[in-house]
Formats: C-alpha cells, structure tokens, sequence
C-alpha cells in the first residue's frame, strides 16, 4: 500500500504534482532497509510541539482503490472507496521562526506531512464508490472541518464540494499516469516512478484527493478536537453537520451510512 498527496488541490486549484507520503519496500528490498514511518491515525493527531498554535489543520477527501499497470508503467487507478482524512498545514520553518525553509527542502513535500506516526488524519470507516463519475456519490460528496477548542465549536474549512477539485473522475488517472512517466525528483517532489518501483509496484494506494480551505481565522493547538467530515448531503445537510458537533451525541447523525467523520485530538 503506497500513499500519495495530489499537492495542492483544491476547489478550482490544480495540483502541482503528486507527493509519496508513504511508500514502504517492496517484496525484494533489503530485509534490514528502514521502513518509513506509517503516518495514518484514527484517534489522534501530532503537532509541532514547537508552536503554541498550528497554522491550522485541513480537512479533506482521500480516496483508496487499486493500482494496475502496463507495459509502460501505470497504466490506471481504480477508485473503490472513500473517506474523510485531515492534517496539519505543511509547515515554514522551525521553532518559532516562521520566515525559513519548508521541510519540503529537505525531505520533500511528502516529508513534510509525514512527520511520523500519527500525522495523517485518515478516517476508518470507509464508504463505497458507486460509480466514478459526477453522477455517482462522489460528484455529491462534501467535506468540511470544524474543531472543538476553549472557545467552543468552530468551523476550521470551507464546506467544500468534491467535485469541485479540477483532477477527478475521468482525469484522475490520466494525471496520474502522466506524472509516473513525467515527474522526477527535484523542487520537493519525488522520483514517482522510482518510488512505485522502489515499493514493488504496489497494486493498491490511498490518495490524498484534495483538502477544503482553511479559515485563516481558526487557528488550532495542541489540546483541540479537530473534525473531518465528508458526507453526502442526501444522507445528512451542512446544518444537521453543525447542529450534530453542538449536540451532546454527534454520532447519531455523523455514523450514518454515507458519512465519514474522523475526530482527533491534537497532541504535540
């Protein structure tokens, strides 16, 4: 199982590239070869223990399917489930100094994100694609992020439409077999052909589709709840989403069929 970021995306904003986040060894690497740190988490979610506050946590879709190949490398993804995931904004600088490098100029945009255990939000109920189109469940599906903090409940993204993420549908694939055979490593991304290579050809993958806006107003740290939900607005609207995380028992609506909602706690 590898994992890969669509770097970038967003409502109407292409991704700038495809980032590995996850890519352990494959079958014939080297017994004593370290693997990478698995960064998915159900319950919490680290930080930069550096910072009082982080520069906000996005809330976003991930998409888990297969991956088949050809004779000249990727030859196409196929979708089967999705979900909702949430992680820290990649970071500028370090400690307390905000005006220096990204660690995407030291390990790479996937680096940067995966920080370690428990660094990507990535929530584990999982909910089928019907059809991979704009017809099917994912042209309805919305995501949003909201956290719970001293000052209460607080919307933290945009409640964002899925489909409105320009690399989707019938372009996913093609983007990605355009960047197996076209990107190398250099400017923070990886050598993505290399990795697949690397991890003997993994034939199934999580990708990272795309992440809702910030609100730049709502900040979050160490201590705070955040929520990542990705729903279909046939099963549950924005309103009972909100009304459910005021609620005393949100999982009456948020554990519906056709919802995915992660909750994490944020620790440093």
């Amino acid at each position: 199982m590898v994992g890969l970021w669509l770097v970038g995306q967003g409502p109407g904003v292409i991704p700038g590239g495809v980032a590995v986040v996850y890519a352990p060894p494959g079958g014939s690497a080297d017994p004593a070869e370290e693997r990478p740190a698995c960064p998915w988490s159900t319950v919490r979610l680290h930080v930069d223990h550096n910072r009082a506050e982080t520069a906000g946590v996005q809330a976003g879709l991930a998409l888990a399917g297969e991956l088949e190949y050809g004779p000249d490398g990727l030859d196409r993804f196929v979708p089967r489930l999705w979900t909702a995931m949430q992680m820290p904004q990649p970071y500028s600088g370090t400690g307390d100094d905000q005006s220096g490098g990204t660690d995407a100029d030291v390990g790479g945009l996937g680096a940067s994100i995966n920080r370690g255990p428990s660094t990507i939000g990535l929530c584990d109920k999982l909910q089928f694609i019907d059809r991979f189109d704009v017809d099917g469940v994912l042209g309805r599906v919305r995501v949003v992020g909201w956290a719970e903090r001293a000052g209460g409940v607080v919307q933290t993204c945009e409640d964002t439409p899925a489909a409105d993420f320009p690399v989707l549908f019938d372009t996913l694939t093609e983007y990605l077999r355009f960047q197996v055979a076209a990107q190398v490593a250099g400017n923070g991304y990886d050598d993505l052909a290399g990795a697949l290579a690397h991890s003997d050809r993994p034939t199934h993958a999580i990708i990272i589709a795309g992440l809702a806006p910030a609100r730049p107003e709502a900040a979050v740290g160490v201590g705070d709840v955040c929520h990542s939900i990705a729903y279909d607005p046939r099963v549950v609207s924005a309103e009972q989403v909100r009304d459910a995380l005021y609620s005393a028992e949100p999982e009456r609506l948020l554990e519906a069929e056709g919802v995915s909602w992660l909750r994490q706690e944020l620790v440093g």
